[in-house]
């Protein structure tokens, strides 16, 4: 077993460990904080990253992804964001019966970012020529 198997493996045990922890402090009406969110999100950004460049299986570390690839990656990790932050005031709104003003900004700035850069790069790109 390589050791980016085995890396792969203990990151997956951590995650679902802190994730079990969550369920529990959950279950016995303790507030899940910060620390748990951040903890679960970096065990798992650390496992896709191990497993996009595995070795064999995966890409080697030495070559680059392809440049569409990465930017086709981004803008749907872009649009899926913009989508879990719009169901995620839906929700709040259907349990609070209020606006959160947050998220609300939230949601506008990330429909706004993608064309501002877009725009950016554009402008960038013109200049160059």
């Amino acid at each position: 077993m390589s050791l980016r198997t085995t890396a792969s493996i203990i990151l997956m045990i951590a995650s679902w460990a802190v994730i079990l922890l969550a369920i529990y402090k959950i279950s016995t009406d303790r507030e899940v904080g910060l620390n748990e969110v951040i903890a679960i999100s970096s065990l798992w950004m650390t496992y896709f990253t191990t497993m996009t460049w595995r070795g064999e299986e995966g890409a080697q570390q030495d070559e680059e992804l392809d440049p569409n690839t990465t930017a086709q990656s981004y803008k749907l990790s872009y649009f899926l964001l913009t989508i879990f932050i719009l169901v995620a005031m839906a929700v709040d709104m259907l349990m609070h019966r209020t606006t959160n003003i947050l998220l609300l900004a939230l949601l506008g700035f990330s429909m706004i970012i993608l064309p501002m850069v877009e725009f950016i790069y554009a402008r960038k790109e013109k200049g160059r020529k």
